[in-house]
This record gives C-alpha cells, structure tokens and sequence, in this order.
C-alpha cells in the first residue's frame, strides 16, 4: 500500500446515530491520491465504538482507529490522531457531519500540490437543523458573506470569524507540527480548537476559498459553540476572547485589532449578562464603553437596565415578545 497523501481525522464520541455517514462520505471520495482515515473514538457509552470497529474491520487498509481506555476529551483526542496522522496534508471531519461532493479530496489536494504558497483551502457548507429537519443551502452564499482570500490572519481577527467551516477544510500538516500548540489549548482547556489553528495557519501561507459546498454541518441542539444555556455562552465567549487574546501577543497584532476585539467582546458581554441577569457583569461592560469614549446606544443602555433590575427586564421581554 502506497504511503497516504493526505490524513482525514474523525473526532468522535457518542454519535451512534451519524458516524456511519460520516464514514461512508469519506470512503466514496474519487480520489487519485492515497488517504487514510484515523478515526478518534473517545470511550463512547454508545454504539459508537462497535460501529467504528467494524468500518476498521472491512476496510483494514485505510481505516485506522485511535481508540482511548477513558474519555479524553476533545482537543486531547484530536492531538493523538494527528500525532498518527501519516499524511502530508490533514482534513477534519467530526463524527455527525458528512462530505456532499465526492471529489472534495481531489480538488483541495490538487489545488495545495499546485500553489505551495497555501497553507490551507476550504469551502462552503450546508446546514441541516436536526430539531426541524430543515436545510440551509450553500451558507456562505446565502448569508452573502464575503469569504477573505490570501493573506487573511486580520479577517480572522475580526469579530465574526467563523466563515472557515471545518468540516470543509484540508491543509498542510507541516503547519499544524511547527505552529499549533496543542499543550497549551489542553492546559487552558480552549473551547475549540479549529479557530486558533487557522489562526496559525493563516499568520504561516495563504489560504484559498472553493466557492462550492463540499460538506453537511449538522446543528444539534446544544453545542460548545451553538446553546440556549447564558452561562454556557458566557464561557465558550471568554474561552474566545482569551485565544484572540493569546494570539494578539502570539503574533504581536496591531492596536486597532486590539481594541476592535476588546470593544466587541463586551458588547457581546452586555447581552449575555441581559441574558444572564447579571448587573455586575452589565456594568463592567458599561464601564469599558465609558472609559474608553465608546458610544453606548439605546438597547445597550436598556439592556444594561434590564440586567440590574428584574422589573425592567420583565418589561422589555414583554414588549419584544409583542413586538
């Protein structure tokens, strides 16, 4: 067997239901280069397991399984796969998402073997809402979000910067060995993983956009990223906050990305703690705008009110129900 060209690495833990998919949408890939898949089994408490043994068992020349004795969690279960990962280029795929186009590997391994100045491609999905069963369609374009070509470390620093979907990407292993500090996003116990690492990426090469859907982001209900929950949101926003802040000393950012971060960061917070019922946090929010001149707006200043005082919110929950 011919040495794999790429690594396509499945993080996956209780996800019976979806990872046959996500499997089969890899192994139909018509690809002209070798590839294997290491598959990261986290000590599931479901089916999972027997069922990525037996992908393993039918296909002992390209599915590898990574399997742990106890639950390691994510970010530690990635680093083992790309630690075995064999390939000169790597691609993510998480256990309940699926690849729609059968020659995604042949286009971005085409595409990175051409241009050595890219460190990284990627391209657009579509999103299938599992509590209503419904499809959003070629997100990125649908949304008219304007994908940043080349060098776009600052994009990525900006306060929406999730317009690289994982499920879509494939990049240079290379890259993710020199740069990416798996260590300290364990030690710091980051939220994810994949934004940092096209943060590295991004500082290193160019990174190229396939305005094409390549894959299927399946939302589940509650995620790290994507939860009803205040307070699980008020986490996931500071864990985000610190890796900008790491990287902001990382790759000594500019003062103008700095602030813009900050001054996002907590006009995100005055809503949270809206959310959260907490007057504190509202007013530490408040108090940055005011100490640096920002201007706060009407719906800030209400929603500022609402966090400290409990009629206020009751009253402003009524009127936007009604509204």
């Amino acid at each position: 067997m011919p040495s794999p060209v790429l690594s396509v690495v499945v993080i996956t833990y209780n996800q019976e239901k979806y990872i046959a998919q996500a499997l089969d949408s890899i192994l139909h890939q018509k690809c002209s280069y070798a590839y294997e898949v290491i598959v990261g089994e986290d000590c599931s408490i479901d089916a999972t397991g027997d069922i990525v043994k037996e992908y393993a068992k039918n296909h002992p020349d390209k599915v590898f399984l990574s399997l742990n004795e106890k639950n390691n969690g994510a970010i530690a279960n990635e680093k083992k796969c790309i630690e075995k990962a064999k390939g000169k280029y790597i691609c993510f795929l998480e256990g309940d998402d699926y690849w729609m186009d059968e020659l995604k590997l042949q286009k971005q391994i085409d595409f990175l073997e051409a241009n050595p100045d890219y460190g990284l491609v990627h391209a657009d999905v579509d999103h299938y809402y599992e509590a209503t069963g419904k499809t959003e369609h070629h997100v990125n374009r649908s949304n008219h979000v304007k994908v940043p070509e080349g060098a776009i470390f600052n994009d990525l620093m900006k306060p929406d910067p999730f317009f690289i979907k994982p499920a879509t990407v494939c990049f240079r292993k290379e890259l993710v060995r020199q740069y990416f500090d798996y260590d300290l996003a364990i030690k710091e116990n980051w939220p994810l993983t994949d934004f940092p690492l096209w943060l590295d990426i991004a500082f290193h090469s160019k990174v190229h956009y396939i305005d094409e859907v390549f894959a299927t982001y399946r939302l589940l209900n509650e995620s790290a990223s994507r939860t009803q929950s205040p307070k699980k949101k008020l986490r996931f926003h500071n864990g985000l906050y610190h890796i900008k802040q790491t990287y902001i000393a990382k790759y000594k950012a500019s003062d103008a990305i700095k602030l813009a971060i900050d001054e996002n960061y907590y006009r995100v917070l005055l809503k949270i703690a809206y959310n959260l019922g907490d007057g504190l946090l509202a007013q530490k929010a408040i108090n940055y705008f005011k100490t640096h001149g920002l201007n706060i707006n009407l719906n800030e200043k209400l929603l500022a009110l609402g966090a400290e005082h409990k009629p206020v919110k009751s009253i402003l929950n009524f009127i936007r129900n009604k509204a």
